[in-house]
Formats: C-alpha cells, structure tokens, sequence
C-alpha cells in the first residue's frame, strides 16, 4: 500500500510541476548541429569548441543552478557549453548520464569537485574557463579528471592550478594530444611540462599569458631522473608561448622540444638569437608576432635562426619592420612562406625575393608598399619559379605596369584588394597562365578594358567588388573557365554571364541588368545588392539552374522579355528551381513603388525550402505585401527566417500552408498579435525560435507559453529573455503573464483541488504509518470499555501466553515447547499459535492484537530468522506498546540461539529491551534444559505485578 500511495503522489505531484511549469522557461538553446537554412541568424555553436558531427547542440546561458538546467538537457546532447555559469560547485557525477557529450564548455566562477566527469566516456574536448572578471578563477579538486581516458583537447582558461601539490592532476587524461593553458598563475614552464611528462600522445602545448618571465635550465626534464623515472614522454609538435612577458631562454631549457613543427612565441620580449642554444633542434614554423622589444627584432638574427633551425615557415607580422637589407635575408633562403604583413614596408623588390629561391607564400598584407617590383633588381630579372600565392592587399599600390608578374609563372592566387589602383597596363598579368583566384577588390578602377584579363586562360575567381565599375566592356569574354565573379558598379551596369563554367555571381551597384546571352546551365548561386534589378532574356528561362538566390537592399526585380520593355513578369519567376531565398527590402522606398518583388511570386517557387526575409516593414506598412497571403501555397519549405520582417500581427492563418516548415526564427520584431492556433498547420515543426521580440503585453498572447509546454518535441527558446510592453511601460512578458493573465477563480480552483488531494495523500501516508498505533488504541479503548467496572484489577484471559516465533523454528516449538507447557503438568498452560489460534479471514494485524490482549503473557522465541522476520518485528512491537502502556510483565524473552551483541545492536528495540529486562537462553544441554522449563513456567503462572520503565 506504501508503494500505491507513494507512486500517487508522485504521479499528482508530476501532474503539477507539469501544470506549474507551463511558464517556467528554459536556461538552453538547442540545436541540431547541421541545423540547415540558419544563414547565421543564430548562434549554434560554444565559444573554443570546433563543430564535431551532426548530433544535438545545448547553449546555456546565465545558469544558476546547474542540477535544474541538465534536466532540460536531452540525455543524447553531443555538444553541451554553459557560459556565464553562477555556481559556487560543480559536484561529482553531475553529468552523469550524458553518455553522447563528445565536448563541454564550461564558462563561470566556481570549484570543480573530483569525480566531477565521472563517466563521461565519449568527451573528447572540455573547456573550462573562468568568468570575465580576472580575479574569478576556476579551481580544480584532486582527481577532477579522473573517468576521462577518452578526452584529447584539453582548454584551461583562467583556471588555477598549484602542480605543486596536485602534480597528478592531469594523469588520467592518457589519450590527451591538445593542451591549453591561459591565465593560470603558471610562472615555470617546468611546473607543467612535469605534470604532463607522463602523457604519451600530447602533441599541442599552447601555455599563453601565465608569467613565464624566462625558461631556466632546471626546465629541462632528463630522462629517467628520481622524480621523473620515465623521463619527459611526450612528443610535443606544437609549443606556442604566446603573451607571456618572456625575457629570458637559457641554454638548453627548450631540450624536451627538439623537433617542433610550430613555435609560437608572440608578443614577448625574447631575444630571437637566444633560440640558438635553446635546446630546439628543429622548427618547422616559427611565428615572432607583434614582439614586445622591437629592437631585438632584426632580419638579421631572424635569419640566423631560421638558418639554424630549418625553419620552412616563417611570421614576422606587426614588427614594424620598415626596411630589410638584402643581405640578411641569406639565412631565410630555404623558406617556403614568409609573413611580414602588419608591418611598415615601403617596398619589397627583387633584391629581396631573390634571396628566397624556394618561396612558395609570400604575404605582404598591410604595408606601405607603393611600387610593384618584384621582377627587378640592379642584376637583371628575377625569377620565382615557386611562388603559388603572393597577398598584396591593404597597401598603396597605384597601377600594375607591364610584365611585372612575369617573374612568377607558378602563381596561384594573387590577392590584390583594398589597394589604390586605377589602371591596369597592357600585359599586366603576361606569364601568368597558371592562376586561379585574382582579388581586385576595393581598388579605384572604374572601366575594365578589353586587354585587361587577355593573359589569364585558366582564371576561376575573379574579385572586382568595391570598384564602382561604370563599364566592363567585353573584358570577360576571354575568361572562358571563370566559375566565380564578383562586380560593383556606380549607378547602372549591365552584365550578360555567356561562360559555360559561372557558378557563382555577385552583383552591387543602383540599377542591374542581367541576363544570359548564351549557356547558363552551370550557375548555382546568385548574389545581388542593388535597389532595382531587371533581367533580360525572361522567355528562356535564364536562370533554371540556379539554387541560391540572395537580394538585398531591394525594392524591384522585374523580368523584361528579349526587344520589348512594355510587358514585363515579377523577376523572381526567372529562377523556378531556386531552393534557398534571402531577400531583404530597400531602406528607402520610392514614391514611385507600387508593388514588391515578393507579391504572388513566392508561390512559383515550387522547389523553394529556406527562406530568409529581412526588413520588410515598409512593404506592410505600404500595403504592397499582405502577411497572410505571402506565404501561400509553399508547402515545400523547411525553414523560415523572419527577421525585422514588420509583420506586427501573426493571424493563425498566415503560416497554415507551411505544412512541412521543420524551422522558424522570429528575430529583431515587434510582435503585437499572436492569434491562437498559428502553429496547428506545422505538424512537423522542430525549432521556434524567438530571438529579440517584443511582445504587446497582452492575456491574448498567454496561449503561446502553454503550447510550448504541451509540444515538448519543439526545440523553443528561451521565453525568459521576451519583453513586452504595456504603454510606455516595458516588462518581462513571463512576468507580465504570471501577474496578470491567471483569473482569480481558476487560481482559487486550482489552490482548493490541490489542498484537496494533497491532504487526501498525506492522511493516506499518515495512516500507513501511524496505523499499528491507530489499531493498539482502539483495542485499549474497546478493553477499558468492557473491563471499566471492576476494580479488582482483574481481567480474564483466554492463554497464558502467545507465542511469538519464526516459521524456520517451528520443530522445536512443535517437539519442545508444546509438550513441556501444555501436556505436562500441573499446571497445564494453554498457548495461542498464530498457525493454529488465528480466526480465519481475519486481517492478520487484528489477529496480533487480539492474541496478545487475550493473553497473560507474550513470549517473543528469538533466533536470527526472527529478527530478520517482518510479521515477527510487528509482533515483538504490539507487545512492547503493551508492555510499556500496562506497566505490569507481559513480556517474556526467550533466546533459542547465541546471538552477538553487535549483530542485536542493529535492532534498536530489541536491543533496549535485552539491557532492561532479564530473559531465558535455550541450551542444548539435556541436563540443563529442565531447569529452563521451570523458569519459563514459574514466569508464566506468576502473578505478581513488576513496574517496568517506560524509556
């Protein structure tokens, strides 16, 4: 019965958490990894942690209590970040149960117990970072990773370790390759390289920001010291020492590094030269970012080290290097890719490059190089038969004279943007017949000649936005294997796509003509920023095979059939098998509008599965869209984004065609009518997601919390972060809803019902418990009614004693104790037996209480069976209370085996009994036994009165 009432109220309880919650809010996002359509209108990933796989994403935000916040984590989540976590603990095993987690982030203030990852036998990354605030750091229990064999990046951001009395802290983690450490108060690299010495597959060690001033001799592990048996077994590839104020390497203090393929040691104070004798054998990139003492920085010793190292890439960005002499570059000479961007270099020429026979990358990114010269030198011409990528962009670059890329016949790639060119000479790319990508963004060219890419025959990408074209002419005729192209115009520009490999177009400018003169069959994405778009050729369809179509600041797309200009169709009809739109309306209207490229266009679009709309407001507010009939007829859409659409009211009919919508984002919008029902037509919708709404702060709305309550198999989001406002006065919408949309009659129903059964089922339980104590008082009463007159003291019984026994000992009751008390005599005693005396079909209980009051005495056989008996214990109990309540020796206790005092001490009452009161031990000795038969008797018959202590 315990159990049935215990499961009711469980059950009624769930019931009303389940009522209760129906306004609670969440603290997480979730999200499928892969989620498609999304266009970054949310943010689906966990700060330092890569996307791994295609499983279930939760992103907690401000949580503060992390037992609470897991329970709306799904038990399969693969990917799990708390960031901005308010608790003083994380306890052990607390994410027990997560047997998918492959990564967690962990974002707070707050100690980590051990055991605290216990079971976590699928997490490969753990990041774990202290709060924004640099004096809250995490801390660290012993044994904290213990139950991660599994994991293989390790992050530690503002989280503090004493290795000095934890050095097995990191033990466990033997399958570890990535190691990363920020901001821990590790002032010696010695102090970690120790704790880690036993970690055989460690390859990355980044130890950025923690203090290390210098590296000593001392940090050098030997192999098989005292305290280090096993020596340093780790074979790190990767050591970045990164923003550590470092001053000082000394001699051979870097011995547990010798073969290195990256080396970072950015923004410090190192002497470069000083990596000479540092114990490194060989680097195979050497990265000397933005150094602290730019002094030190010379070409020269870089060279040296680079020489002496075999390093083959080399970074030597925001040094403020401004000139390089020739000569020291002889060291660099086997270098495959050199970076000097972020510098102040006026000038890099053939005197330079020359020097560098087997460069592969050169990068020269934000300079202040005017002239392009790399061709030239005092000696002749140059020639890089190597070079496949050369990065120019953000310097002072005028114009691109004659052949001065010849030099270069292998280039791939040529990154020219964000210079201040105006002209391109004739045969400016002559000898390049090898390149793919050519960046010319954001230059001043303003008219592309026919000569201008005559030199380019296997050119694939093309980028000229930023330019503001006013005519390309035929300049791209010539590019016959062109995939990818990119234009800006000034104010209106005509372009025809005749090339046979274009996949890829993005047009800017103010008025666009575009159509296609011959094959278009190739294209697959289209990308337009322009107020009015027109395209020619409409009868032929000329973008059937187009998947992708993006139009912004946007306000016209009409379709102008070939020869005429007075018939025209909607322009989005030009793209029928389009399956993803992102289209965003023209801040600014013209008075001339009268329509939206969207009107009665949408519903053509039979393939169409994301769609993506922002800024319409206007167009509603102008009545050139109606929100119900935009989305008509699109029963093929999978996902929705609205964002700052203007739709101000969401009536239920305006998504009821969207029957296999799996998402829709509702961002940036005000939102003053949401009508009962809006979602019933979208039985397959998996994520809602309202990201920046404003809510009008009505009862009317109250319905939306429910259904998210009811429909758990939709991802929602979290309705705590919804605002809404009440005039001039702006509230939290949970908060506006608790206060004022539940009618005082249904709240009074609802406390009144719940009273009702939570008193019901808690009389319930009581009487569970409390019922052997209902049932004794009851049978007082009922025998002090019937023996109230007399007052001799006398009551007539029906035994001399009831016999409280196991059913394992009943031989010896039936062979021993039945002969000697009721067949042998005088006086013959009568006893009652619970398998012989109990009224049949009676509740047994009842029987134990009537047998015990119609007897003198109750005689408790003890054995180990008996204390392990349930029936027994009761028994034992009924005659205690009698005992304790009578005052008088109704109580006989008989011991049939040796029992030890430890092992009665687990029966408390037993126990107290045996302390206060004398009893009767059976032996099996035969000489002994008549003298326990005697005992037994004169204690059944006698009728003296003993007081007894009620304890």
């Amino acid at each position: 019965m315990a159990v049935e009432v215990t499961a009711s109220l469980c059950v009624f309880l769930g019931c009303f958490m389940a009522f209760s919650s129906a306004l609670v809010t969440t603290s997480c996002d979730i999200f499928q990894q892969d989620l498609p359509g999304l266009d970054g209108a949310l943010h689906t990933s966990c700060p330092s942690l890569p996307t791994i796989g295609s499983g279930l994403l939760a992103r907690c935000t401000n949580v503060n209590h992390l037992e609470i916040a897991l329970k709306e984590v799904p038990r399969n989540v693969e990917t799990l970040c708390f960031i901005g976590l308010s608790v003083k603990n994380i306890s052990e095993g607390i994410f027990l149960g997560l047997d998918n987690l492959t990564a967690l982030y962990l974002q707070g203030s707050f100690f980590v117990w051990g055991g605290a990852f216990r079971e976590l036998i699928s997490l490969r990354y753990l990041v774990i970072m202290g709060g924004w605030n640099i004096y809250n750091y995490v801390k660290l229990d012993n044994g904290v990773f213990q139950g991660l064999e599994a994991l293989t990046h390790l992050k530690l951001d503002k989280v503090f370790i004493d290795v000095t009395i934890q050095p097995n802290v990191f033990k466990p983690l033997k399958a570890l390759q990535a190691a990363f450490f920020f901001q821990n108060e590790i002032h010696r690299l010695y102090f970690l390289t120790r704790t880690l010495a036993s970690l055989t597959a460690l390859e990355i060690l980044v130890v950025n920001r923690n203090g290390i001033l210098a590296t000593r001799e001392g940090d050098c592990i030997e192999s098989q010291t005292p305290s280090q048996p096993m020596g340093f077994s780790p074979v790190i590839s990767t050591l970045d020492l990164t923003s550590n104020g470092l001053h000082k390497v000394e001699y051979g203090s870097l011995c547990n590094f010798k073969h290195l393929k990256v080396f970072k040691v950015d923004a410090t104070f190192l002497k470069v030269e000083e990596l000479l004798q540092s114990g490194i054998e060989e680097v195979e990139a050497l990265s000397l970012n933005a150094m602290k003492n730019i002094d030190y920085i010379s070409m020269l010793n870089v060279c040296k080290v680079v020489e002496h190292l075999k390093v083959r890439n080399l970074t030597a960005a925001q040094n403020f290097i401004g000139q390089i002499d020739p000569k020291s570059l002889e060291g660099c000479s086997g270098l495959l890719s050199l970076n000097l961007s972020d510098n102040i270099l006026r000038s890099f020429s053939g005197h330079l490059v020359q020097k560098l026979p087997s460069i592969m990358f050169l990068l020269l990114s934000h300079n202040k190089i005017k002239t392009l010269d790399l061709c030239q030198s005092g000696s002749g011409s140059v020639l890089l038969r190597n070079l496949i990528h050369l990065d120019l962009s953000l310097n002072r670059i005028t114009d691109l004279g004659t052949q001065q890329l010849s030099c270069v016949p292998a280039l791939l790639s040529l990154d020219l943007s964000s210079n201040h060119i105006v002209d391109l000479k004739n045969s400016a790319f002559l000898g390049l017949d090898r390149l793919e990508v050519l960046n010319l963004e954001s230059n001043g060219l303003f008219i592309l000649e026919n000569f201008y890419f005559e030199h380019l025959p296997t050119l694939k990408v093309l980028g000229l936005k930023g330019n503001q074209l006013k005519n390309h002419n035929q300049s791209f005729n010539v590019l016959t294997q062109l995939e990818e192209l990119s234009l800006s115009f000034e104010d209106m520009g005509t372009f025809y796509a005749p090339h046979p490999h274009l996949t890829k177009l993005q047009l800017e400018g103010y008025n666009i003509e575009t159509g296609c003169l011959q094959n278009c069959s190739t294209m697959k994405k289209v990308e337009i920023k322009a107020p009015l778009v027109h395209i020619s050729t409409c009868k032929s369809s000329p973008f059937v095979s187009v998947m992708e179509l993006h139009l912004e600041d946007n306000h016209e797309v009409i379709c102008l059939p070939l020869g005429t200009t007075d018939c025209y169709t909607k322009g989005l009809r030009s793209f029928p098998n389009v399956q993803r739109v992102l289209y965003s309306s023209s801040a600014e209207l013209p008075l001339t509008k009268v329509s939206s490229p969207l009107k009665d266009t949408l519903s053509y679009l039979p393939n169409l599965r994301h769609l993506h709309l922002i800024n319409l407001r206007k167009d509603f507010e102008n009545g050139f869209l109606i929100p119900d009939l935009l989305f008509h007829n699109l029963t093929s859409l999978s996902s929705l984004i609205l964002e700052d659409s203007g739709i101000e009211h969401f009536s239920s009919s305006i998504f009821s065609d969207l029957s296999s919508l799996e998402l829709l984002i509702i961002k940036s919008q005000e939102m003053k009518t949401l009508q009962e029902g809006l979602f019933d037509g979208m039985d397959r919708l998996k994520y809602l997601y309202l990201t920046d709404v404003h809510l009008d702060c009505s009862c009317d709305q109250a319905w939306i919390s429910g259904w998210l309550a009811t429909h758990t198999k939709v991802r929602s989001p979290k309705t705590n972060a919804i605002n809404c406002s009440l005039g001039s006065l702006k509230m939290n919408w949970l908060n506006f809803l608790e206060k004022h949309c539940s009618p005082q009659y249904q709240y009074y129903l609802f406390i009144g019902t719940f009273s009702f059964h939570a008193i019901f089922i808690l009389a319930a339980l009581l009487y569970h418990k409390v019922r052997l104590y209902l049932r004794y008082l009851l049978h007082m009463l009922r025998t002090w009614w019937n023996y109230r007159g007399r007052r001799d003291g006398r009551q007539c019984y029906d035994f001399d004693a009831f016999v409280s026994y196991s059913s394992h000992d009943e031989c010896w009751v039936v062979n021993e104790f039945l002969p000697n008390l009721e067949e042998q005599g005088p006086p013959f005693f009568k006893v009652c037996l619970h398998g012989r005396d109990f009224e049949l079909g009676k509740d047994i209980l009842d029987n134990i209480v009537d047998s015990i009051y119609r007897s003198r005495r109750t005689i408790c056989l003890v054995s180990h069976h008996f204390l392990r008996s349930h029936w027994c214990s009761m028994e034992m109990r009924m005659a205690t209370y009698r005992l304790i309540a009578e005052r008088e020796n109704t109580l006989i206790i008989v011991f049939l085996e040796k029992i030890s005092t430890r092992r009665l001490s687990r029966y408390h009452q037993m126990a107290r009994l045996v302390k206060k009161k004398t009893y009767l031990e059976w032996t099996e000795d035969v000489q002994e036994q008549p003298l326990f038969w005697a005992r037994l008797r004169k204690a059944i018959g006698e009728d003296e009165v003993q007081e007894v202590v009620d304890e």
